[in-house]
């Protein structure tokens, strides 16, 4: 973790400042298999799903965790908090 002024006001957005940063030395990195990219289709049009065949996201967090809430509240919850308090 990190206070520093310099670092902190480069991650200044909207005017509001972090109240710190944390700042991460690599030592060592690993690139994974270029075989694993390939074989995934992560470019290949035919394997990708169509976003409008997905569930919104409040449904899927419904799905997975118990609450009382609704999906189209929590819905409606993760997109003020996008407008409101993302920044």
């Amino acid at each position: 973790m990190s206070l520093d002024a310099a670092l902190i006001e480069r991650w200044t957005v909207n005017g509001k400042h972090p109240r710190s940063v944390v700042r991460v030395t690599v030592r060592e990195a690993f690139l994974h298999c270029g075989k694993a990219i390939i074989r995934s289709k992560l470019w290949d049009e035919s394997s990708r799903v169509d976003r409008s065949a997905l569930p919104p996201y409040g449904q899927m967090l419904k799905d997975e965790i118990d609450v009382r809430d609704s999906a189209e509240e929590i819905q409606a919850s993760v997109e003020d908090a996008y407008r409101t308090r993302l920044y």
